[in-house]
């Protein structure tokens, strides 16, 4: 069995969710962005079995952008 995971932008927003099952079925989405938008370009920046951290841009406005960084460990962010 393999575990799934995906993160993926979505007017503005970053959503994480996973499969733990081949991808048959998934969890529920998490917006793990603040909710406000401007967020872009999200990518899983590393794995384990209990481990997934997710990097993506946001931009407020300014020129420029942040990099933002989000941990789930042992299934809290």
């Amino acid at each position: 069995m393999v575990f799934i995971i995906m993160v993926y932008e979505d007017n503005g927003e970053i959503y994480y969710t996973y499969s733990d099952n081949d991808g048959e079925s998934w969890s529920k989405e998490i917006r793990i962005s603040e909710g406000i938008g401007g967020n872009s370009y999200p990518s899983i920046s590393c794995i384990s079995v209990s481990t997934a951290g997710v990097v993506w841009q946001y931009h407020n406005g300014d020129f420029g952008g942040k990099i933002k960084f989000r941990m789930k460990k042992l299934g809290s962010w």
